[in-house]
């Protein structure tokens, strides 16, 4: 990859249906601040232009991939092409566009194409001769890195309202997150539960380091939706006498981040001791509420001003960057 839009660095993949959402929005030229916007009087110099800036995008973020969807909109994912297609279904050539606006099985084979609404045309990256593809995150680009050593606990709440389908992009946001640790060169361990009316733990944070980072991301992957009912405080009582119990690493940040789109079945109050807890150990707590649902009381009970509000799960993906980025400073111990 040399850096310029030589469309030869990667091969056409397909038209696909996205009812999935489970990507990353790497930019969108439909956004009203964008400073691009698509141009349909100009539509071949300007799709050739969207790939070329996507495919720049992806190659940044040190991805394999990259996506064009409704007409403007460029997408990817950590996640291998191999792992997401079972949940792409591949659609006609007719769903998709190409140079001049045709169907993209009209079109020149060479043509870029880009999908319309809820379908997306995919390009995978060729691989380089003697060149790997790195597991470490920090290497990866795109965005703030910590090198340092931490220790990162997840609490996902997996209770009916959140469905399956949003769960699994809450996988896809978890493995983007892991990604920007230096991890397990730093000394970085990681802890991961999830909790519906039963807390389950799926990583403590001392046999994380038996794993290497794409081990941690297969245990992320491995994590399994419940859907039962909502007890937060439960969670965060099992985080308190399981996962941070011991004496704090000297040094070393702890922090717990929790994500959820409801409130707790036993009222926002009983949230409130077993957070006061963890800080009393020195834990830093940052709450991401998902959706209208949630009780902002509540989050701040458990993370004081450390809230993050989103308003869907399509958020959680297409604002992954920005939210990414203020949890790792947070995390790192930049932003507290």
């Amino acid at each position: 990859w040399t850096g310029h839009c030589q469309s030869e660095n990667w091969i056409k993949a397909g038209c696909r249906k996205d009812t999935a959402r489970e990507m990353v929005l790497l930019f969108s030229d439909r956004n009203p601040g964008s400073t691009v916007k698509i141009n349909w009087s100009h539509w071949k110099p300007y799709l050739i232009s969207l790939a070329c800036r996507c495919a720049t995008e992806a190659k940044r973020q040190n991805l394999q991939w990259f996506a064009l969807q409704y007409y403007g909109e460029c997408w990817g994912s950590s996640e291998s092409l191999k792992e997401l297609f079972p949940r792409y279904p591949i659609d006609s050539e007719d769903r998709c566009v190409g140079e001049s606006f045709k169907p993209c099985k009209e079109e020149d084979p060479k043509s870029m194409c880009v999908g319309r609404a809820f379908r997306v045309y995919f390009y995978e990256f060729k691989k380089q001769p003697g060149k790997q593809v790195s597991h470490q995150g920090i290497a990866s680009g795109g965005g703030y890195g910590c090198r340092r050593a931490v220790d990162v606990a997840f609490v996902i709440d997996t209770s009916g309202s959140v469905t399956q389908a949003n769960f699994n992009r809450i996988i896809q946001f978890l493995k983007l997150f892991v990604d920007r640790f230096d991890f397990p060169d730093s000394g970085t361990r990681f802890a991961l539960l999830r909790y519906d009316h039963h807390v389950c733990i799926d990583l403590t944070l001392e046999d994380s380091v038996l794993y290497s980072l794409h081990g941690v991301k297969n245990k992320v992957g491995e994590m399994r939706y419940t859907g039962g009912s909502t007890l937060t405080h439960l969670a965060l009582k099992e985080v308190k006498d399981k996962i941070f119990k011991g004496a704090p690493r000297h040094g070393v940040p702890r922090t717990c981040i929790l994500m959820t789109d409801g409130i707790t079945h036993g009222g926002s109050l009983a949230v409130k001791q077993p957070s006061s807890y963890l800080r009393t150990l020195g834990v830093h707590i940052i709450a991401i509420g998902v959706g209208s649902d949630v009780d902002s009381r509540e989050l701040a009970y458990i993370a004081e001003k450390n809230v993050i509000l989103l308003t869907s799960f399509d958020e959680v993906l297409a604002k992954a960057h920005q939210t990414i980025e203020q949890l790792v400073r947070g995390t790192c111990g930049t932003g507290h």
